[in-house]
């Protein structure tokens, strides 16, 4: 009788640590899955601020072929995204140009400044909801800019375009390649007094004007989050 008294015992003692142990272990599951919906949660950001370096060459009067005398090239940009496809972008870039002539090494610094539109092909987005949202995208984009060219002496305007690619690594930063062509609205960024305008059109024929390309590779930080607009959306 003691014996069958103490195994009830004992057998009330276990039902109600199991009570427990299981009440317990329901508890730190939904902990665990809402603070794991928490970690996977992406938010989107509106504005991206970002530095990038790489090469750049010219071609002119100089040198009429690409990738010729390729001098290095960096800058800053800022990009402001309207959606996940289309972006305004502002961007600073400062390159030493070199260049050869009569068998003499020449350089001539240029400054620029502009501004393009940008097309993502893929809506950019770390979302493992949307379908059609991918971590990396290839981009096109075109607009204007100005520039202090011919050993920062002249100033004119030009013709930004070019393509480039982009990954998305985490919500916060970004790697893009960018491959972009400036064509100048003018045929005197060589700064040598010999190269400037020597067809004598002054600029208005766009096959005879000066031509200076980049392929940069940046890194840029991403800020000002976008509200969600429901729980399960992150744009």
């Amino acid at each position: 009788m003691f014996v069958q008294k103490a195994r009830m015992k004992n057998n009330m003692l276990w039902n109600g640590m199991r009570g427990k142990l299981l009440r317990k272990s329901c508890l730190l599951l939904i902990m665990l899955c809402c603070f794991g919906v928490d970690l996977n949660a992406q938010h989107a950001y509106r504005c991206e601020l970002g530095l990038q370096g790489g090469l750049a060459y010219y071609v002119g009067d100089a040198h009429p072929h690409v990738f010729q005398n390729v001098s290095p090239a960096y800058g800053a940009q800022f990009r402001y995204k309207f959606t996940p496809r289309w972006a305004l972008k502002t961007k600073v870039q400062y390159t030493d140009l070199t260049y050869k002539w009569e068998d003499a090494e020449h350089s001539s610094r240029l400054g620029q400044l502009d501004v393009v539109g940008e097309y993502n092909f893929f809506r950019l987005s770390l979302s493992g909801i949307e379908r059609s949202a991918r971590a990396y995208t290839p981009y096109v984009f075109l607009g204007m800019g100005l520039a202090l060219h011919g050993d920062l002496e002249h100033f004119g305007p030009y013709l930004p375009f070019g393509v480039g690619f982009k990954w998305q690594m985490s919500s916060r930063w970004s790697l893009q390649l960018d491959w972009q062509h400036e064509l100048f609205f003018c045929d005197n960024i060589e700064g040598l007094e010999a190269l400037d305008n020597t067809m004598g059109l002054n600029g208005s024929n766009f096959l005879r004007n000066d031509l200076v390309s980049t392929l940069t590779l940046g890194v840029g930080f991403h800020f000002m989050r976008v509200k969600s607009v429901c729980h399960t959306c992150n744009w």
